[in-house]
C-alpha cells in the first residue's frame, strides 16, 4: 500500500483476508512537525487520532518501507513501525538514461538565464512545506552570503533553480526577495 488512507484500509483488509505479507510505503510522514498536508488535521487531537490509527495498521504490517534513514527513525520513534520491520529503499535514478547532448544542455542553460560555467543546483518537486524548499533556500542564501570574495567558483556563478508548483511558491519568492537573491 501507499499513502496513509489507502495504507490503513489496505492493511486492515489484508489482515482480515489473512494475507501473509503486507508492505506499506508512506513516502513521507504526515505526523512530523511542519507537515501541512490537505486532509490532515492541524490540531493536535486530530493528528493524535490519525497517529493511533496508523499505529494500529502498523501492527498489521510485515514491512514498512521508507525513503531515508531519517524517515525510518521518525516512524520508529513514533512507534508506527519497528527497527526489525522497517526497510529503507532510497529513491534511485539511473542517470545514464537521462544523459543529454551538449547542445541540449547549452540550450536549457540559455533559456534559464544560466551561462555554461554556472553551477546549477536544481530542485524538482511539489512546492509544499514538507518538501523542505524553504530550508534549502535558507541554506543556499547562507552559502552565497558566507563565501569569501576569492572563492572558486564565485557566488554569482552558483544558481539554485526550483521547478514545480504548489502552495509555497509565493512564500519562496518572497524569501528570495527578502534575501536579495533572484
Amino acid at each position: 500500500t501507499h499513502t496513509s488512507k489507502a495504507g490503513f484500509i489496505g492493511r486492515v483488509a489484508a489482515a482480515k483476508a489473512k494475507i501473509l505479507v503486507t508492505i506499506h510505503s508512506p513516502h513521507g510522514t504526515i505526523y512530523t512537525t511542519g507537515s501541512n498536508i490537505d486532509g490532515v488535521p492541524n490540531f493536535s487531537l486530530g493528528r493524535k487520532i490519525l497517529q493511533t490509527v496508523e499505529k494500529y495498521a502498523g501492527r498489521k504490517t510485515t514491512y514498512l518501507t521508507t525513503l531515508s534513514e531519517a524517515e525510518k527513525n521518525i516512524c520508529i520513534n513514533l512507534k508506527l513501525s519497528t527497527t526489525k520491520n522497517t526497510v529503507v529503499i532510497p529513491n534511485g535514478i539511473d542517470c545514464d538514461k537521462f544523459s543529454v547532448s551538449y547542445d541540449f544542455r547549452k540550450n536549457i542553460r540559455k533559456t534559464s538565464g544560466c551561462t555554461p560555467d554556472n553551477i546549477i543546483l536544481l530542485s524538482v518537486g511539489r512546492l509544499s512545506p514538507e518538501k523542505g524548499h524553504a530550508t534549502l533556500l535558507s541554506a543556499f542564501t547562507k552559502l552565497l552570503k558566507n563565501r569569501k570574495p576569492d572563492s572558486k567558483p564565485p557566488a554569482e556563478k552558483i544558481k539554485l533553480i526550483f521547478v514545480g508548483e504548489g502552495q509555497e511558491k509565493d512564500a519562496l519568492q518572497q524569501q528570495c526577495i527578502n534575501a536579495d537573491i533572484t
